[in-house]
Parts: structure tokens; sequence; C-alpha cells
């Protein structure tokens, strides 16, 4: 058996001196033999006087063991676990420093040994570093003089590379000191001083360690056991859950290099191509992110051959596939049964593997593993990769939520929340942007739907701007009434010209106020009370301290949320709401149910009442065939929700402290017109010069008055339809006969001719009044 020396650490850095002796071990057998079995008790005392008969072995030198191989084996029978094998048990013996093993099972030799009996060439120094040695050292001097187990030295994880494939092995290297003894020279040193600042650093605190026990008073006798265990694959699936755990925190680039890194080491061959591929989806559709491109197998590959088959074919083979592909020779037959592994070949990958990721049954993804060696990849190696499966799909969930974070992101931020009819071409869009962005400020591509047919309703509280005035009246009317008797409360002992003059403003404003109240008017009356009636309110309190419950009380009722003067404004604003919650509440249930007819776009906003707007067509939804019997469904809806939701704003009017009715308007257009998502709007308007009359048509026919009188065409309890052209008037008393035939609208109906608006001519309009139960 050849010695092997491990390091030789320099003088200065470790001026401690080492001893090969057996006697600590000698010692150790001496207190074995009294408390093991009779037969246990007979090895150890055969091997304590084959100790005793070699005297120098209690003082010895390396050199001295060459001819005691014997001795040393059988001590090695002594230190070693009964199951051992010799074959696999990685296991030295070596002196205290310099480290140099004199017994080395034939594992240790085969894995760490070259032919010439010397260590491999391992990455760094192989079992230990300045540092190490350090930490192996203190440790021991702690644990043997002054009895203090403290975490360092050891056992370290030690990194290698190793054969042609140039992989990477981890090894759990541990060093047992119990056959070590310390010898101090002259007096111990007292280090109760520094116990503190030392567990501080966790006793690495070098520079000061070196100070307070210098190595030179120390000598180390006896001898170091090294085992060392195989950990990569403990190790590699450790680097692989780290990348994983860390992901969010740093740059997708870096977290595939630390899980392909961690996946070649587990599989011990860092020649492993590694495909990681997430099914990223757009509309159900798999595509291909140019920022983990690079990580993927058979795109790579494609790009050298592409018309081979196309990605969205391997990737739906892929999801469909529930077990491995697992193809160990990558050849012409295999190419016959798959034919896209062809261009595997021109890259020289002879052996494939790849693994479909499953969450809750949906597919995640696929890891795939490309070796250049044919029969590389095997059962074994399978079974391997799977360890790390429930990472993997940890992975590949987060790849596919972070991306559909970047696609929600990013409309959310362009666009607006989005309804599932038009989603599909908002998700088209935003992956175009982000595929295709150059710059942090590219251009996002304007969202048009063309050939749609448009559904227009509004339902509004009839003068709901009257009745707004008039709530605001009867609360300033009420606060000047209440002003004024204070006024003339504090005008019985306060005596001044002011005073007067607040009771003037107040007569003013009482009289503006029940003739008429402009906008200006009511700004002007507020600024009055919040200002001189506040100032003069606030210097009465000056003067005579008794007004103030008068004027607490007067302050309450300015409150706009409980104060009396605020009350009819309130009532105005609650019955709205109440109307409008109604509403509101019925189109969101029925928009749903709608869908089902054809999916469409449908969107609402809120003015005195609600409006809405429907777009319906075939470029809103290009897989299902579009036809006009879906566009006669959905105005047949429109005209029955109208009346229903009439019955319901009729329904709640007794529990409404201002009695607010409702108008219901709906516009017939039969053209179909183009759409498009205003950015800045974050909502759709119509696209181009030609469609504009139908906005226009929207915005101002609620005011429209029948020809020649001065009558609105919207009126309460009635469902107004303003159309422009014979073949919808047709078309709507169809609908409206069939309504008439359910009891739900009365049979007269009127047909009338509209003042032109501006801009719009030509308007006529079908109005029908709606029978409610009690009719």
């Amino acid at each position: 058996m050849k010695l092997v020396e491990l390091s030789l650490p320099q003088p200065d850095t470790f001026p401690i001196k080492g001893k090969l002796t057996f006697a600590p071990f000698l010692e150790f057998l001496k207190e074995k033999v009294a408390t093991v079995s009779s037969i246990e008790r007979k090895v150890y005392s055969e091997i304590i006087d084959r100790i005793e008969s070699c005297p120098d072995l209690l003082d010895t030198s390396i050199d001295s063991l060459k001819d005691k191989e014997e001795l040393i084996s059988l001590i090695k029978l002594s230190l070693m676990p009964l199951a051992a094998n010799e074959e696999t048990q990685l296991m030295a013996l070596s002196s205290p420093f310099p480290p140099t093993l004199f017994y080395y099972t034939d594992a240790f030799e085969k894995t760490f040994l070259n032919a010439d009996g010397h260590l491999k060439d391992l990455t760094v120094d192989p079992f230990g570093s300045p540092e190490r040695d350090l930490r192996f050292v203190y440790k021991i001097i702690f644990d043997k003089c002054y009895n203090l187990r403290v975490g360092i030295g050891g056992m370290f994880m030690q990194k290698w590379v190793e054969g042609e494939q140039n992989s990477i092995k981890y090894l759990k290297v541990n060093l047992d000191n119990r056959f070590i003894k310390v010898d101090v020279d002259g007096e111990l040193p007292d280090i109760s001083a520094y116990l503190v600042d030392l567990q501080n650093t966790g006793f690495s605190n070098f520079d000061l360690l070196k100070t307070i026990l210098p190595l030179e008073k120390f000598t180390l006798s006896g001898f170091t056991i090294l085992t060392v265990e195989d950990a990569t694959s403990e190790e590699a699936l450790s680097i692989i859950k780290n990348a994983v755990l860390n992901m969010h925190t740093q740059e997708s680039e870096l977290t595939m290099s630390q899980v392909e890194d961690g996946l070649k080491t587990l599989l011990g061959n860092r020649k492993l191509c590694i495909g990681i591929m997430p099914f990223l989806k757009v509309n159900d559709q798999v595509i291909i992110d140019e920022e983990i491109k690079s990580e993927h197998i058979l795109i790579n590959t494609m790009e050298v051959c592409p018309n081979h088959i196309s990605y969205r074919d391997s990737a739906r083979f892929f999801e469909e596939k529930k077990e491995p592909l697992f193809i160990p020779v990558v050849d012409e037959q295999a190419v016959a049964q798959y034919p896209y592994l062809k261009t595997l070949l021109d890259k020289r990958i002879h052996s494939y593997l790849a693994i479909p990721i499953y969450n809750n049954g949906k597919p995640l993804g696929v890891l795939e593993i490309g070796a250049p060696d044919a029969g590389f990849l095997t059962t074994e190696v399978m079974h391997s990769v799977k360890q790390a499966t429930p990472i993997i799909k940890e992975l590949f969930f987060y790849m596919v939520e972070r991306f559909k974070a970047r696609m929600d992101k990013l409309i959310k931020k362009k666009f607006t929340s989005l309804q599932p009819a038009v989603e599909w071409k908002f998700n088209e869009v935003a992956w175009e942007y982000l595929k295709n962005k150059s710059a942090i400020e590219a251009p996002v591509p304007d969202i048009i739907f063309d050939n749609v047919y448009p559904l227009y309703g509004a339902i509004d509280v009839r003068n709901s701007s009257i009745e707004r005035n008039i709530a605001i009246r009867k609360d300033i009317l009420n606060q000047i009434a209440e002003t004024e008797d204070l006024l003339d409360l504090f005008s019985l002992k306060v005596k001044l010209p002011l005073l007067e003059k607040l009771l003037f403003k107040c007569n003013q404003f009482r009289e503006l106020t029940a003739r008429q109240l402009s906008t200006e008017d009511e700004v002007r009356i507020n600024d009055f009370f919040r200002a001189d009636i506040a100032d003069f309110f606030e210097y009465i309190l000056k003067v005579d301290t008794t007004y103030l419950p008068h004027i607490e009380e007067y302050e309450e009722a300015t409150d706009e949320l409980t104060g009396k003067f605020h009350l009819h404004q309130r009532e105005y604003e609650a019955g709205l709401a109440k109307i409008n919650g109604v509403i509101n509440t019925y189109l969101d249930k029925e928009k749903e149910e709608v869908q089902q007819i054809y999916p469409h776009y449908f969107e609402k906003y809120r003015t005195d009442g609600v409006e809405y707007n429907i777009y319906i067509g075939q470029s809103i939804v290009p897989k299902k065939p579009f036809d006009s019997v879906y566009l006669k469904n959905l105005q047949l809806w429109q005209l029955t929700s109208m009346v229903e939701i009439a019955r319901l704003t009729k329904n709640i009017l007794p529990d409404l402290d201002i009695p607010l009715q409702t108008t219901h308007l709906i516009l017939a257009y039969r053209q179909p017109i183009s759409i498009s998502f205003r950015k800045d709007e974050r909502r759709f308007d119509v696209e181009g010069s030609y469609n504009i009359r139908y906005e226009i048509m929207k915005k101002r026919i609620d005011k429209a008055l029948i020809k020649d009188t001065k009558e609105r065409f919207t009126k309460e309890d009635h469902i107004s339809i303003v159309y422009s052209n014979a073949k919808q008037a047709d078309e709507y008393l169809q609908y409206i006969e069939f309504l008439q035939n359910k009891g739900m609208l009365a049979p007269e109906v009127e047909n009338v001719e509209l003042e032109e608006l501006q801009g719009v001519s030509g308007l006529n309009g079908l109005r029908v009044r709606v029978l409610y139960n009690q009719d």
C-alpha cells in the first residue's frame, strides 16, 4: 500500500505539530473491552496485545508502518461496520498533520487514486483548504482542551469534476477525530474573556484565534478516520430546488442555467442537452416564448430543418402522451416512428428522453434530455430524472403563471379588463407585442373588429336634472330658513350692521332659489354658507358662548351624510342608486345567459341611469360561424329585457322617497360597423368616418322630439325605438307583436317622425306602452 499525502500546509499557516500514534486508540480499546461481549472482547484483546507488542506504534512515523500492514488491517476491521463492504466503503486512515493516508479501502483507492497511487487531479485541494483546515484544527482544540462542542469542521461537502463526461460529483467528507489527543506546550491559555466574541463569530474569527490560541503551542497526536459518501444526487436535487425557490427573485436565464446544471449533475454527464419546454398558451394555442426558446431541444433543432414538423404539432403530441417518450438510440428506425426526431440526428443527439409534466391532469410542459452518445439514456437514468420531476413541475407551473401574469399586466396596462368574447383578441395582440417589441415604448398594435352589428340601449331617469334641481332647492331653502332663525336669535343681544346684511343676503337667496336655481347660483349660495355664515358664527361664539348648542346643532345639519340640510339630495341619490342597482343586477344576470345565443361584446356604463353597447359579428368569434339569426335573437332579447326592466323599476317606485320615473330607449341600426379599442379611454368606439353617424345618433337621440311638437320621444312607461329605414321598423314591429301576444306590451304602437337632430336627419320612431301586472 502506497502512502498518499493529501495536502502540504505551509508552516506559517499551520505551525501546529502532528504525530502519528496509536496510543489514543489503545486507550479507547482498553475502555471498550470492559463493556462488550466475550466474542468482541477476544477481538479487542487481540488488537491490544498486538499493539502493545509493537511499542513503536505508540510513538511512530508513517514510514515505520510499511511492514505492519497486517496489524493495520486488523485495526481497520475494528473500525469498519461489520456489514461494510471493502469494495464500496469509501474510508481511509490518516496521520494528523501533515495529513497522509496510511490505509484506505479498495473503493477509496479505485475512486480517488490513479494508477501510480497518487490522488487524481481533482478540482481544488480535494479534502481541505486553508480555512477548512483551520476550522478542523480549532474544532479539535476546543473539543479536547476546553470541552466545547462547536459547529465547525468535522464534515464538509466537496465538489469534484470526474471523467471524460466532465461529470460533477459532490462528496460528503467526514473527519472523525476521536483518536486524536491534543498536547499543550506549557499552560493551557485561558479563553474565558473571549468566549462571547468567539460565539458571536461562530468560532471563525481566525485572526483572534491565532492570537489567543497560537497553534505552535499545540501538538496533535493520533490518527483521523476519513469517510466519504457520494452525495451527488442529494446535492443536485438541492441545486434544482433552490433554483426553483429563487426563480421569482432572479433572471429566468439564471434559473434555467441552474436547473440545467443540476440535471446534468444528477445524471453525471455535462455533455447532455436539456430542454425545458413549458406549454405557454395564447387562446389555447401553444406558443414559443423567445425568452426561453434556447431551452427547447426540439425548437432549436427544427430551425435547421423546419419542414419536418411544426412546434405546435410536437407540443400537441406531448400534451396527449401521458407517458415519457423514451428513445435510448435515435437512429433511422426511431425516426421512422417519430419523424420529427430526424432533426435530432443533425444536432448529433443520439439518445432522447421526453417526460411530460402534469398538474391535476393538465399538461404543464415537457422536460427533454438529449445525449450525444447512443444508449446513454437508460431506464436507470430515467428513474434518476423522475426524482427531479416534482421540482420541475413547480418550475413549469411558475413559468406558465408568470407568462399569464405578463400577459394580464400588459392587457391591464395597455387595454382594460376583458370580457370572454373578445379576450382572445387582446391575448393575440398582447402576445404579438411581447414577441416583437424591440424597445420599451414599442407601439401596441390596434385592436379592431370589422363588420360587427351594434345594439344600443339606454334606461334613463325621466327629468333627472329637474328632479335633482328640485331636491337641491328644497335643501337650500331649508338651510336658509334655519340660518335666518339663528340670525334673528343673535340679533336679540348683538347689534351689528353685518348681521342685518347677512339677513338681507338670506332673503335674496331665498327668493332666487324659489324662482329658479342655476349651477352658478348654487355655487354662490354654498360659498355664502361656508364662508360668510361660518365666519360670523365663529365670531358669535367668541362674544357669547351660550349660543354654542344652537351653532353645534346647525353644524350637524350641514353634514352631507347625515345632516337635514342635505336630506332631499340624499333621497334623490338613494332613489337613483336603487334604480340603477335593480337595472345592473338584472343586466349582469341576463348578460351571462344571453352570451349563449352567440358570444358578443357587452359594455354598460352609468349615466343618471344605465346605457349599454352590444357588438356582435363574425370577427368577434372567428371560430363560430355567424348567422343573422343570432342578431335577431339578440334584438328580441333587448326588447324583452327593456320591458322587464320597466316592470322592475315600476315595482320599486313605492319604495322611493322621490318618485323617479324611467324611460327606455333602443337604437335600431342594421348596418355593420367597425369598432376599435381606444387605449386612452379604455373602451371600444366606432372606427372610420363612415361609421361616425352611428355614434352621433347614440349621443343625441335621447333628446329627440316628435316632429312638429315639443314632446320628447322618450316617455315613462313606454319602450321607444329609434330607426332610420322601413326594414328596421318591420323587424321590430314583428318583435313588438310577439311581446303583445305575450301580454307584455299594449296593442297600440305609435310610429312617428322625429325632429332633425344636429348632424342627423331622417329618423323615425316606434313607441309602445309597457303592460304591468296590474294592467
